[in-house]
Order: C-alpha cells, then structure tokens, then sequence
C-alpha cells in the first residue's frame, strides 16, 4: 500500500541493516579473532577467509527481507513483533552462515564468533529499527513529511482505513476527518469529525489542507464515484480507491494487474506456486521417513489383523479430495468384510458393532490411518490439511454448512487443525469447518509444523476417535 511513498523508507531501512551487519560482522571477528584492522593489512589472505562471506550474507538479508516482507508495516503492527520477525530473519542468517561454513571449508568459523555476530547483529539491528522509528515519530508530530488524508465514506470500510493510520503513526499519515452523505457535518464517528457532505468536497480540501482522498463508499453508492472524480479532477489530490469487498471476499483477497487492468481476486486457493512445490516435497521427504521408520509396526498391525479376522489387511473406501477431486483413502482394516452391505455408508459411532476388537484399538490410537502415507506419496493428500469426508455424506453437508465445499481448496491431510483442537469423530460439523476455513485463510509452513508437533501429543489418542 502506498508504495510511492514507503519506498524511501525501505531503502532507508536497507542500507541502514546493511551498515549494522557489517559492523556487527567486524565486531564479531574482533572478539573471537582479534582481527582487526592492522591484522588485516598485515594478513591480507587470512582477512580474505573471513570477510568472503559478508556479501553472501547480504544478498541473503535481501532475500529474507522479500519473503518475510521485513518492511512492510502491517496493520497493528507493534514494535514487539517487528522485532521478533528481526530475530527470526537472523537465525535463519545465523544458520546460513553455519552451512556455508560447513560446504565450503573456506572459513573455519567458531561457535564463538557465530554466537557473537548473531547477538551482536540482534542488538544493532532491534536498536537501529528503534531510533529510526522514535526518529520518525518525533520528527512527523512536530508536522515534518506528514500527508493529510479525507475519507470518503464513514462506513465500516471507512472507519477501518482510519484505524490503520491511527495504528500506523509513524508513517506520517494524519486522517483530517471523513466526507459522508448520511451523516451530518459534525458528527464525531470513532474519533474522527465528518467535514461535509462529498458534494463539498472541494472546500472540505481546500480548508483542511487535503492531499490525499481515500474513496471508501458502501457498494451500494458505487455510481456516485464518476462524480467524485469530476470534482476532484482540478484538486491537487492522489486518489485512491479501497473497494468494499471485504464482506464478499472468501478466502485470501488480492489485487492484480491484468494487461494494465486492476484484477481484484476474492477467493484462491491459499497454495500455489513456489508454496506447493515446496509443500509437495515436504510430503514425500516426511511420508517416506514415517514409513521407514513405522515399518516394523506397519508389518506387526498387518500380520496381527490377518490373524484376528479374515478379510484383507488394506480397507479402500472413496474420500473427496483437492478441487472435489474422488479418490480412494487407504487405511488399515478395523471392521469385519461386507459390513456396510445392507446399512450403507454411515457415520462412525462409539457403539460401532461393524469393528473388530482389533480395530476398535486401531481407531482408538488412530494407527489404522497410518496407510495413508502411501496417499501422501501419490500425491492425493497432504500430511496436514482438512480431513476427507465420503462423497455420500459430502451432498448433504455442501447444502446445510455454510462454505463447507472451500475445505476442497487444498489436498485433504492426514491430520489437520480440526482434529488437533478435538474436532473429529461425531463432534460439531460447524466447528470442523470453522478449523478448516481458518487453516486455510492462515496456512504457513510454521503453522503446519505446528499440528504435526500437536498431532503427537493431541491427535492420535482422542475420546472422539471410534
């Protein structure tokens, strides 16, 4: 948002993380090596070893700064966060630094010069980003590079956009108040006066010193802004838009451009691109090591439901999956052959008579899941994402819940954030979902390590499971 304006800003930010690195490099290598500068010219070649991967380690703040969006100034965005994404952004720095050390066998770096540059570039770094923030707000209350902004539309996407500058001081952004048909001039609408009515909007500009307009009207009042823009086509005013979408947007919402059009997306699949790739390798890296690992149990359950019950050891049974895509779940068998022959498809219950006494144990530890890897490694599921649900119960669940169809946006999981809050078995279906939309509004790869790591402690033995 406002890139125009927060690009020297973040260029200010950069090379200010840049200078703090190398001084937290040099100082590092005169703590653990007393390399200093006289040693450096004495000993050109040993400096050299040191000092080769400075730019390596740039190039890689660089990176870092995209992908973690370091300087972007998030909605709400407090100091304490920023912070910890700095520290987040350097042990990733810190164990760059180690496997390059380890490749490449051209610097013998201790522990102790890697201890001392990562807690040196920590301080200088939060310190820095600090005085640069105290900097900039001492320097925007007394007025210096400030922009006062007017808000067309008192409405909930109006009073949004104010909430965001007031949490966003520091940027130098200051809301002069709002322009509203329906509200009369004078009314105080959290915190901020409405000026006038947008037929005044050139005075209300004039006499509050206005340059920058934020049109942020109802959808229904869309056919006003042709208008608007007539009179502001003589003010020396940036105009901007914000669409009152936020209501209609389903999952992540996101602008474009298209062949030098606006393309505003309400609803995509949270998983794409680089994501998925990086998503799918996970899978098969994790599946093959669980079932490496697993084998002897997998082999010991094998043998053990071959001796209890005749029937084969494998149950196949057809699940929706990603894009409503059918396909057939693999899971260890827990009930006797035929048993759904003449009730049909039907919900799991605890008093299931269909098990075996082996497979009321496997359903009861979730072990007759554990097949499901090889559903992993085919790629017709994920490790974590919404559970699969049988395409018979899924015809009436799409008509009664509310958005339950979006679950089908991403591969169906072994385990997901659902059952790792207790939702599985023959609990709450809203509640399921719930989960299920949040995981993928929310999804991130730290969010999936942390249902696997859940899944160990809540998943697997669960009063629900039967």
């Amino acid at each position: 948002m406002l890139k125009k304006y927060s690009q020297p800003l973040k260029c200010l930010l950069f090379a200010s993380d840049i200078c703090l690195f190398g001084l937290a490099w040099f100082t590092s290598l005169t703590f653990a090596y007393q390399l200093t500068l006289r040693a450096c010219l004495s000993d050109p070649m040993q400096a050299a070893q040191y000092l080769r991967p400075l730019p390596l380690l740039i190039v890689s703040w660089a990176l870092l700064v995209k992908y973690m969006d370091l300087y972007i100034a998030r909605r709400g965005r407090r100091f304490v966060t920023e912070s910890i994404d700095i520290l987040k952004a350097i042990g990733v720095m810190v164990a760059g630094l180690v496997l390059f050390s380890f490749a490449t066998k051209t610097a013998d770096f201790s522990r102790t010069f890697i201890l001392y540059f990562g807690l040196t570039a920590a301080v200088l770094l939060i310190t820095g980003r600090l005085l640069l923030r105290e900097g900039l707000r001492v320097a925007r209350s007394r007025g210096y590079n400030t922009r006062n902004v007017l808000i067309l539309g008192s409405g909930n996407v109006g009073q949004r956009i104010a909430h965001v500058f007031h949490e966003r001081a520091w940027d130098g952004f200051k809301v002069v108040g709002y322009a509203d048909d329906f509200i009369p001039a004078g009314t105080l609408v959290n915190g901020q006066r409405v000026l006038g009515t947008l037929d005044a909007l050139s005075s209300i500009i004039q006499q509050s010193g206005v340059d920058q307009v934020f049109v942020a009207l109802p959808f229904k009042a869309y056919e006003r802004i042709g208008q608007i823009m007539k009179y502001l086509e003589n003010e020396m005013v940036d105009v901007r838009l914000v669409p009152d979408i936020i209501h209609l947007s389903i999952l992540k919402a996101s602008v474009d451009n298209f062949e030098g059009m606006p393309l505003i997306t309400l609803s995509e699949g949270p998983i794409y691109g680089l994501r998925a790739v990086m998503k799918r390798m996970f899978d098969i890296v994790f599946s093959l090591s669980v079932l490496v690992l697993l084998s002897p149990v997998l082999g010991a359950i094998a043998l053990l439901i071959k001796l209890t019950s005749p029937g084969p050891v494998i149950y196949r049974q057809k699940r929706m999956g990603l894009d409503g895509e059918i396909f057939e779940i693999l899971k260890f068998r827990t009930m006797h052959v035929n048993a759904e022959n003449d009730i049909g498809p039907v919900w799991a219950r605890k008093d299931d008579t269909r098990k075996t006494q082996l497979g009321a144990f496997l359903r009861r530890t979730s072990l007759d899941e554990l097949p499901q890897f090889f559903n992993v490694l085919k790629g017709e599921m994920s490790v974590v994402g919404p559970r699969p649900e049988r395409p018979e119960f899924i015809q009436n669940f799409r008509k009664e819940i509310p958005k339950y169809m979006l679950r089908h946006r991403v591969k169906a999981g072994i385990t997901g954030w659902a059952q790792v809050n207790g939702w599985r078995g023959n609990t709450s279906l809203e509640r399921r979902i719930d989960c299920d939309i949040f995981y993928l509004k929310n999804w991130t790869f730290l969010l999936d390590f942390k249902i696997i790591f859940f899944t160990l402690f809540r998943g697997f033995v669960n009063k629900n499971a039967y």
